[in-house]
């Protein structure tokens, strides 16, 4: 499912591919934290962009993996959009602070 959905995120069909990482999610005992960042793409891709949906999924992403960077990134630049930016700044600095451990 996650393969079919990247396949239809990059053939830009972000619906469908919402709903293959959804089935993913749903089907999954312990689901990735990919599935909710690769879905938390997608909604940042709909017209109009669906920003507390990402923010959602990016807040999943972190539960199951407090620093992956994408998911930090993605829930950053949703949090500015909405104009929550102490938010949004406190998710760059702990991006950049899991960035640079990764160095």
């Amino acid at each position: 499912l996650k393969a079919r959905g990247n396949a239809a995120y990059s053939s830009r069909q972000f619906s469908t591919a919402i709903d293959l990482y959804t089935r993913a999610i749903d089907v999954t005992p312990k689901p990735e934290p990919v599935f909710y960042s690769n879905r938390a793409a997608c909604y940042i891709n709909l017209t109009p962009p669906d920003h507390e949906k990402v923010v959602a999924d990016c807040d999943a992403a972190l539960q199951l993996d407090s620093s992956y960077v994408k998911a930090l990134n993605r829930r950053a630049t949703a949090l500015e959009s909405l104009e929550r930016n102490e938010e949004a700044l406190r998710g760059t600095c702990t991006s950049a602070v899991s960035e640079r451990g990764s160095d």
